[in-house]
């Protein structure tokens, strides 16, 4: 929820007309410098959140393994046990193995919804950082092209 709220107010700032604003500003230039900044401060908080995602999606991939690792065990025990002719154990093993299936599944399906969320950050990011970029020159004061020489 708190990273849809953050691309929400990168929506905001991408969506803001800055030409516009600079038009109808008494002082373009103060304007220019308030968005910029503004979106300076956007462009922080979504980069820290990329970064926050990205040790998070480190987690969900080492509980993915985890689950995988807890697969092949329990059906190597339910091998094990079929072998020895231990019908009640290789079922309970089956049953573990099926537990950490579920597991493995959940968090497949975790991690690629997390993977698209960081792909939609990332792009919002590079997005706000060019807007930015655009606002470089604004907040700046304008010289005269014509040469007093």
């Amino acid at each position: 929820m708190q990273t849809q709220k953050l691309l929400d107010r990168i929506a905001v700032l991408l969506k803001v007309n800055v030409n516009d604003l600079l038009m109808d500003s008494p002082d373009p230039q103060a304007t220019a410098a308030y968005w910029r900044a503004e979106m300076e401060r956007g462009l922080e908080q979504a980069k820290d959140a990329v970064a926050a995602a990205l040790v998070q999606e480190r987690q969900i991939e080492r509980q993915l393994s985890e689950a995988q690792a807890g697969m092949s065990e329990w059906d190597a025990k339910a091998d094990a046990a079929l072998q020895a002719g231990d019908e009640d154990r290789a079922r309970m093993a089956l049953q573990r193995k099926l537990t950490y299936e579920h597991i493995a599944a959940e968090a497949q399906q975790k991690l690629e919804h997390h993977r698209q969320v960081i792909a939609e950050m990332k792009s919002a990011v590079n997005a706000l950082q060019a807007k930015a970029q655009d606002l470089t020159g604004l907040d700046k004061p304008v010289r005269s092209g014509r040469n007093t020489t």
